[in-house]
């Protein structure tokens, strides 16, 4: 039977259809045909099915084997445990039968291992959503799909339909559709559609669905089994390296065992995820033919470009909160504010992120076609689509603002583990705008400064400069300013090419051997590395230099245009304390480079000993560095609104940073202190130029022009 027979032969939901409404918003005019099964899919559905059945025999073949050689080592087939005589004797002996069955036990350990448990999503009704239901229970009929049995909602810019049992679920099409606020936030009715359909278009692939489903949970099971490290581990990590040597050999022995079972698991994983990701892309092209039927070949270029700028606009949502958060205030509607954000991208970044898109290719290991070959299948359906509407998707929820209200809600509270009694929650008109006031004056830095503020060319005042002459005019000003583009991009190439000499430095200092050029270094020689950290640091002291005409003459333009008594004062003398610990700064930044990769591999570690040694103590400098950075701005209070009134700096800079681990904590530390100093720079800053707009002569960049 093909797939799509067996799709249209599935048990329907019983549950009988809702009433239409009086007037919905959409018109269907046609039908889909199905989509015939073509020889890729149905050799990718082959290549899947053996693969199901050998990874699993292989898996516990070698189980087998390891368990086999355990036995015959106990039993004295090889020759070993005759004569036992002494203490030391017995020890050897047993040594390698220890090893043998920590690292069978270590092998079936994730035979039992659960998923982590995830929160349940908000369900709709259909008592509640009617015009919604209908709308799905529309597209379903279209592809030939059964309908969902649930209907939940999350805060991704995505839609999927699952499995609502996992496993279980494969024989009764216990379907369960999610739908990610953002993604409906953003969407026409027409488009949001055809999304539908492309997921429900899955489920009329029939047994493929089912196959790719245990496949790639097979796939995850492995990547966790390659990957994912438990108590168990860290046991016997600790035991290995705390216990007598007698013995800890043989459990740093059994370590080594583990690790090269997971290698050879690795490849098992490797080789499943190159075959499902075949089929999987098959599955996507199949899905796709039902969304560009559905609303359009069109509409699917369309709403493939809508989806990429609407990701852009959920990261921007989520970054302006991530620092609003920081002075105790949230938007009370997250879908909301990245759909405006979405209307606030440039023309260039709009052509930039369309550009990459067409550069990108289909790899073999990618799970989705790229897009730019998802567009080209579809615009060669030619297909006129059957789904018409002008309404926005939101149109067809009973109130999607109250709905994507309480889901922000949720998602702060359980997502982020927000209290969010201590959080003034803002509405999105005020949020909004602050937003919008925002990019407004990042329009005026780029128009003022150009490409000179990076994170090694910051621009500072102090008291002293304000109202003092310009020491160059307006023309000059802009003159250099304009030629320092090129000096701009060597001084951050060569900042980014220190981070990679210190991370790979502080590798070599735990006992981890690097692959140079991954590093940008020549060869993994410490003495080499050490030259390549000063001829790093030289071109970027060069570039510092070239650039200091330029920076010294916007900072006198700066202080020329403001006046005494204008408002800032305070926000000026917080820039004076910020730019007495710039060199710690970047200090402190190299140093957290360093941790930070060595910590992330804390599962293999080569050396023990200089292990904890390297990183307790790049813990103790960041420490350090963070208490003389905060020492420095005093007494100084937070210059802007904040949820609890007056905050000193010193404490907002470093608020609510804990952890167990003292290592983490400060690297912790060290994170949150850049993650609001460095915003609050160029909040400062960017203040400051707007109220210097009007005597500098300054209109703001279009934003709808370049980013």
């Amino acid at each position: 039977m093909s797939s799509t027979a067996e799709a249209a032969a599935a048990p329907a939901v019983k549950e009988a259809p809702p009433p239409r409404s009086a007037t919905p918003a959409w018109k269907v005019s046609g039908t889909i045909p199905p989509k015939k099964v073509g020889a890729f899919y149905q050799l990718g559905l082959g290549l899947n099915a053996v693969a199901m059945v050998i990874l699993p025999l292989l898996y516990l073949g070698l189980i087998g084997l390891v368990a086999w050689g355990t036995y015959l080592y106990a039993t004295g087939y090889f020759g070993f445990g005759k004569d036992i005589k002494g203490t030391g004797a017995l020890l050897v002996y047993c040594g390698p039968l220890a090893v043998g069955a920590l690292t069978v036990l270590f092998m079936f350990k994730p035979l039992f291992a659960r998923r982590p448990e995830t929160r349940p999503l908000p369900e709709l009704s259909r008592e509640k959503e009617p015009q919604l239901f209908a709308f799905i229970d529309e597209i379903c009929a279209l592809v030939h799909a059964p309908r969902p049995r649930r209907v939940v909602v999350d805060m991704q810019v995505n839609a999927s339909a699952s499995f609502t049992h996992g496993f279980t679920s494969l024989f009764s099409r216990n379907l369960t559709l999610t739908l990610g606020l953002p993604l409906v936030a953003g969407l026409s009715a027409r488009n949001f559609g055809g999304v539908l359909a492309h997921e429900f278009g899955h489920f009329a692939q029939g047994a493929g669905m089912g196959l790719t489903y245990i496949i790639r949970s097979l796939n995850l099971w492995f990547a966790r089994l390659v990957y994912e490290r438990d108590a168990w581990d860290e046991g016997l990590r600790n035991a290995a390296g705390s216990i007598d040597l007698r013995v800890g050999v043989f459990l740093h022995l059994a370590r080594f065992m583990i690790w090269l079972t997971r290698k050879v698991l690795w490849v098992f994983m490797y080789v499943g995820n190159g075959l499902s990701c075949f089929m999987l892309r098959q599955m996507e092209f199949d899905a796709d033919y039902y969304e560009a039927h559905t609303a359009g070949s069109t509409a699917y270029g369309t709403t493939s470009a809508q989806l990429r700028l609407l990701n852009v606009g959920w990261q921007r949502a989520v970054q302006q909160q991530r620092e609003s958060f920081q002075a105790g205030r949230l938007v009370d509607d997250l879908p909301g504010l990245a759909s405006q954000e979405v209307g606030r991208i440039s023309v260039d970044l709009k052509t930039k992120i369309d550009q990459d898109v067409a550069a990108a290719k289909t790899g073999w290991f990618d799970t989705h076609p790229s897009d730019a070959d998802r567009v080209r299948a579809a615009t060669a359906l030619q297909a006129a689509g059957v789904l018409a509407s002008e309404a926005p998707a939101t149109a067809l929820f009973a109130d999607f603002t109250a709905l994507s209200r309480t889901c922000t809600s949720d998602y702060y509270r359980v997502d982020c583990e927000i209290d969010l009694r201590k959080i003034e929650i803002l509405p999105l008109a005020e949020a909004s705008a602050a937003a919008e006031g925002e990019e407004r004056r990042r329009g005026l830095l780029e128009a003022f400064f150009g490409p000179l503020l990076t994170i090694r060319s910051l621009v500072f005042l102090r008291q002293d400069e304000i109202g003092r002459p310009a020491t160059v005019d307006a023309a000059e000003r802009s003159k250099l300013t304009q030629a320092s583009k090129p000096t701009a991009e060597a001084l951050m190439a060569a900042d980014e090419a220190d981070l990679n000499l210190a991370r790979a430095r502080a590798l070599l200092d735990a006992g981890y051997r690097i692959k140079a050029p991954e590093f940008g270094a020549p060869d993994s020689n410490p003495a080499t590395l050490d030259t390549a950290v000063q001829q790093a640091g030289g071109r970027m002291a060069h570039a510092s230099r070239e650039l200091t005409p330029a920076i010294q003459a916007v900072r006198s333009a700066l202080g020329a245009a403001l006046r005494p008594g204008d408002g800032s004062a305070p926000l000026v003398l917080v820039l004076g304390s910020m730019e007495t610990v710039t060199d710690r700064l970047i200090t402190l930044r190299r140093r957290m480079a360093g941790l930070q990769i060595v910590l992330q591999q804390e599962g293999q570690v080569p050396s023990e000993g200089k292990w904890v040694a390297l990183t307790n103590r790049l813990a103790e400098e960041i420490d350090d560095d963070v208490r003389r950075i905060i020492r420095a701005f005093g007494s100084q209070q937070y210059p802007f609104e904040h949820a609890r009134g007056v905050v000193p700096l010193s404490e907002y800079l470093v608020e609510g940073v804990r952890h167990q681990d003292h290592r983490i904590a400060a690297l912790l530390r060290g994170q949150a202190l850049m993650e609001r100093l460095y915003p609050l720079y160029h909040r400062i800053i960017s203040l400051l130029v707007e109220k210097a707009a009007p005597a500098l002569g300054l209109e703001p960049v279009s934003q709808t022009r370049k980013e």
